[in-house]
C-alpha cells in the first residue's frame, strides 16, 4: 500500500529560535497618547487595534499604538475596557455616570468609532472581558464606600456580544478587580482579593486555593489551561485553575497588573507604585519560571496589554492630580513556530497570529532552497488565535516556513 506523506520543516523569522527579553535591548516608544490617568488598556491579537480608557475618555489607535484617537463615547467615568480577537468588537465598563449617576456597559462594533448603551443594569461596574470573537462577556462591579456603602454589582454575563445580560446566580460575592477569558468563552478567572475559575462559560464559579492573598489582577492563556495571578506574589496554573504554583518574583510595590500571550508561556507583569515612587514593568518567556526587568523605567504603570504572540506591549501611566500619564509601547522580532496536526486525512499548519506581517513559504529541497510565496489560504481561528493552512498530503515532499 502506497503512502502518501509529507515532510514538515517549522522554521522561523531569520533563523531566530527563541524570542528573548534582555533589558540591555529594551526599547520602549512614547506614543502619542494624550497625558491622562490611564486604568484599563486591550489589545487585538495583533496588536495593531488597541483601546484605553482614562477618566471619562476612551482612546482607541489602529497602528498599534503610534497615533491615538478619542472616541465619540458617553461622558461615563470609564473603569475596564476589553477587545475581541480582531480588534473590532469593544466593551467599555464605567463606574459611575454623568452628574454622580450609575454607570453602565456600552459596546462596540466597529473599533470604536461609534458606541452604543447596553441593557446592562445602571451600577458601579469596575471590570470587564470578552471572547475572542466579542459573543461571550462578563462584567461585575465594586463596593462604593459611603454611608450606607453601595454594594458592589452583581456579576452578569452577555451571550449575545453584550445586546442582553444576566445576573449570574451564586456568582462570587465582592468588588471585581480584573477578569480575563479563553479565547472561546469556556474557560474564566477572576480577581476579587481571591481567585475564582469557571470552566462552563462563566455559569458557575470555584474559589481556588492559591498561596498568596489580595489578588489584583489575573490573565489567561487561549485554551484557559495556563493561568496567571498576581498579587501579594504571582501565581501560575496550567490546568485552569486546580493546581496553582508559587513564582518566583515579589512585586516591588502594590497592585500588579499581568498579561499573558496565547500559548501562556510570555508575561508581562506591570507593578503599580505611586506618584513620586514608580514601579517597574517585568516579563517572562517560560511562563513565569524566570522574570527580567523589561527597561521600560520606573513609573506607576496602571494599565497594560499584550499581543497574542507576547512580543507587543502596551503600558500606560496614572498620573493623578499631576498632569498625567505618558503611554508606551514595545515590539520584539517575533519568531512565529508553524505547528502540525492531522485534518480529516489532511494535514493542518497553524501558527500564532503573530504581531509583525510573516507570510508562508514552501520549497522541495533544503539544500537549493527556492523558497517560493504561498497563495494567502489561512483562515484565523477564534478559538485558539491561530492561523491555519489546510494542506493536501502527497507523495512528494515540501518544506514549509513562516518568513
Amino acid at each position: 500500500m502506497k503512502c502518501s506523506c509529507l515532510q514538515l520543516l517549522t522554521a522561523v523569522w531569520a533563523g531566530l529560535l527563541t524570542v528573548a527579553y534582555p533589558a540591555s535591548a529594551q526599547t520602549w516608544t512614547l506614543t502619542s497618547a494624550p497625558h491622562l490617568s490611564w486604568t484599563s488598556m486591550a489589545s487585538s491579537s495583533d496588536g495593531s487595534r488597541l483601546a484605553a480608557v482614562a477618566g471619562t475618555n476612551i482612546y482607541t489607535s489602529g497602528d498599534a499604538g503610534l497615533t491615538w484617537q478619542s472616541n465619540n463615547a458617553p461622558a461615563f467615568s470609564w473603569s475596564s475596557i476589553a477587545s475581541s480577537a480582531d480588534g473590532t468588537k469593544l466593551a467599555a465598563a464605567a463606574s459611575r455616570g454623568p452628574l454622580g449617576s450609575g454607570g453602565a456597559i456600552c459596546i462596540s462594533t466597529d473599533s470604536g468609532f461609534t458606541w452604543t448603551l447596553t441593557s446592562a443594569p445602571r451600577t458601579n461596574w469596575s471590570a470587564i472581558a470578552m471572547s475572542a470573537d466579542g459573543r461571550m462577556l462578563v462584567a461585575g462591579g465594586k463596593l462604593v464606600a459611603g454611608l450606607p456603602p453601595q454594594p458592589a454589582a452583581p456579576m452578569c454575563i452577555s451571550t449575545n456580544s453584550g445586546l442582553t445580560w444576566t445576573a449570574i446566580p451564586n456568582a462570587p460575592q465582592g468588588t471585581l478587580v480584573s477578569i480575563a477569558s479563553a479565547a472561546n468563552g469556556a474557560r474564566w478567572v477572576a480577581a476579587l482579593g481571591s481567585v475564582y475559575t469557571s470552566t462552563n462559560g462563566g455559569v458557575s464559579w470555584i474559589m481556588n486555593n492559591l498561596p498568596i492573598s489580595s489578588c489584583t489582577s489575573v490573565a489567561s492563556s487561549a485554551d484557559g489551561t495556563r493561568m496567571v495571578a498576581a498579587g501579594t506574589g504571582i501565581c501560575t496554573t496550567t490546568n485552569s485553575g486546580a493546581t496553582w504554583e508559587m513564582n518566583n518574583l515579589t512585586p516591588s510595590s502594590a497592585g500588579p497588573l499581568v498579561a499573558s500571550s496565547a500559548d501562556g508561556a510570555k508575561l508581562m507583569l506591570t507593578t503599580c507604585g505611586h506618584v513620586y515612587e514608580g514601579g517597574l514593568i517585568y516579563v517572562s518567556t517560560n511562563r513565569g519560571a524566570t522574570w527580567a526587568d523589561a527597561g521600560a523605567g520606573s513609573c506607576n504603570w496602571s494599565a497594560a496589554a499584550s499581543s497574542a504572540d507576547g512580543c507587543r506591549l502596551v503600558a500606560g501611566v496614572e498620573m493623578p492630580g499631576a498632569g498625567g500619564g505618558d503611554v508606551k509601547i514595545y515590539q520584539v522580532a517575533p519568531a512565529p513556530a508553524l505547528n502540525l496536526a492531522a485534518a480529516s486525512g489532511k494535514l493542518r499548519l497553524c501558527w500564532i497570529v503573530p504581531s509583525t506581517n510573516c507570510w508562508l513559504q514552501q520549497c522541495t529541497d533544503l539544500i537549493a532552497g527556492n523558497w517560493s510565496d504561498l497563495a494567502d489560504t489561512s483562515t484565523f481561528n477564534f478559538t485558539n488565535l491561530q492561523y491555519q493552512v489546510i494542506i493536501s498530503a502527497t507523495n512528494g515532499r515540501a518544506f514549509y516556513r513562516l518568513h
